[in-house]
């Protein structure tokens, strides 16, 4: 650690409780908490770091922060007030994210409190949405679903900056988009989630910057963890394993999946961990009967039930693809090989129904009624779990004909990524020496996405074979040709 972030630890209650524990700048990852080479081992459970709730970066500390007569808090306190002047409800996230923008700003004023701490914070990050648009990095992304998720995420950033344009104009000159951008990066990257325990703040904060902590780097195999204590109102670093003299203090982020730690953090760990793909599906609105003024009406109502059904399971139009994991038990009704969990199988079916599957034509049962919805045979309420929509899909007799479009459909998609990454793979793989380390990141993280998407075409393949030679398959295509 610099003397003066080791100064302003200490002056600010936030410094280590072991006097040889460091926070130095490390080879590849920035900043990082390490044990100093004249350290004594550090036994397991031992606390490191010890950071009080009120020194923690909340939004309610954030508010206190700006009622302070400080000159350079003015700032700070005009962009809440302009914040809290709009009609929207903000969440802990917006707040965070003008505290970090001031602070950028501002860190140059040497009696700050928070300057030593923002001059050592990244100036920019390696995560996709700080891509050039034609550069490697950004073509690599193709066909995966960081792709769409940082055209997503763009353009989220760029309205919420237009919407809280006068609370960043008050927090003083800067380029005020890239700012934004920069402290939505920060938040995400930095913040811990956990309510408040402090019983002096008069409102509980979920999101939180702990100074000092925040420095810890990812490991699959940390050797420390943190915790909070509602005796000391305190966030407690701890050591999880013996530490040895001059090794780094890492903590582990969770258990996530390559693209969320690529797309969050800028980097990926070991191939294959955790590696799955989500895809967006979308409520076809196929239908080989109903073509009249009256069938549209009866399209759109049927279009209606299916949101409702959705919404009322509590389930979004995407589905998570994960590497195959069989599952013969005898009372296993999905037949994805693990490919869907039961929630993806549900949303793939619900999403591919056509109204053609409304076997059942009586209009009662296909209103809302005492808070039930009916979906073809299919009568769901608030009690009705993902297995139990399950279990009444697999009951239908259009069953197997759902699955077949739910397998085409997927295989549709899964095909066309394949291609637009083949199409993007880089011209000379075997000159690696000229990769960037976010180069590295991206293809390791291609990688895993390919072997998943791979497997998953394998299986959906011989589903969709399977399937389409069944004799109610067969049965329903021929009537299918006769309409």
């Amino acid at each position: 650690m610099t003397e003066s972030l080791l100064q302003w630890c200490t002056a600010h209650s936030i410094q280590p409780r072991h006097p040889l524990i460091d926070i130095r700048q490390t080879d590849t990852a920035g900043f990082g908490v390490y044990t100093t080479p004249l350290a004594k081992t550090i036994l397991p459970e031992t606390v490191l770091s010890s950071i009080s709730l009120t020194n923690c970066i909340t939004a309610q500390t954030i508010f206190i922060e700006s009622q302070s007569n400080n000159p350079y808090t003015q700032h700070l306190h005009q962009s809440i007030t302009a914040l809290e002047s709009l009609s929207a409800l903000h969440s802990d996230r917006i707040y965070i994210m003008l505290f970090l923008i001031w602070g950028k700003r501002f860190k140059q004023y040497p009696d700050m409190k928070w300057s030593v701490y923002f001059n050592h914070l990244p100036k920019t990050f390696t995560t996709p949405i700080y891509y050039c648009p034609e550069s490697m990095e950004c073509s690599l992304l193709a066909g995966t679903p960081l792709s769409t998720a940082t055209l997503a995420k763009q353009s989220k950033l760029f309205k919420e900056s237009v919407y809280y344009t006068q609370a960043i104009i008050a927090l003083g000159e800067g380029d005020h988009h890239a700012d934004w951008c920069w402290a939505d990066a920060m938040v995400w990257s930095r913040s811990m989630s956990f309510h408040t325990v402090d019983p002096s703040f008069e409102t509980k904060s979920d999101l939180h910057i702990v100074p000092g902590i925040d420095f810890c780097n990812h490991d699959q195999t940390p050797n420390a963890y943190w915790k909070v204590s509602s005796v000391d109102n305190c966030v407690n670093l701890i050591a999880l394993d013996t530490i040895d003299p001059d090794v780094q203090v890492t903590i582990s982020y969770g258990c996530k999946p390559n693209s969320e730690l690529l797309f969050i953090h800028g980097f990926v760990v070991d191939e294959g961990y955790s590696d799955c793909i989500t895809i967006p599906l979308e409520c076809i609105e196929a239908s080989v009967v109903e073509t009249d003024e009256n069938g549209i009406k009866n399209l759109k109502a049927f279009m209606d039930r299916k949101q409702c059904v959705l919404d009322m399971l509590g389930i979004s139009k995407m589905v998570t693809i994960a590497s195959s994991q069989p599952d013969n038990s005898p009372n296993n009704t999905n037949p994805t090989q693990g490919i869907l969990d039961t929630k993806g199988l549900v949303t793939a079916c619900i999403c591919c129904m056509a109204i053609d599957d409304e076997v059942n034509t009586d209009p009662s049962t296909k209103t809302k009624s005492q808070g039930a919805i009916c979906l073809a045979e299919c009568t769901i309420t608030p009690a009705t779990t993902v297995d139990d929509m399950l279990q009444l899909l697999t009951c239908l007799p259009n069953r197997d004909i759902l699955f077949l479009r739910a397998w085409t459909i997927l295989l549709q998609d899964i095909e066309a990524r394949l291609i637009v990454m083949e199409e993007n793979d880089p011209v000379d793989e075997a000159d690696q020496t000229k990769w960037s380390e976010t180069v590295k990141h991206i293809i390791q993280y291609r990688n895993g996405a390919r072997r998943v998407l791979f497997d998953a075409y394998g299986v959906f393949a011989g589903l969709q074979e399977e399937y389409a030679q069944l004799p109610s398959v067969q049965t329903y295509l021929s009537q299918m040709q006769i309409n």
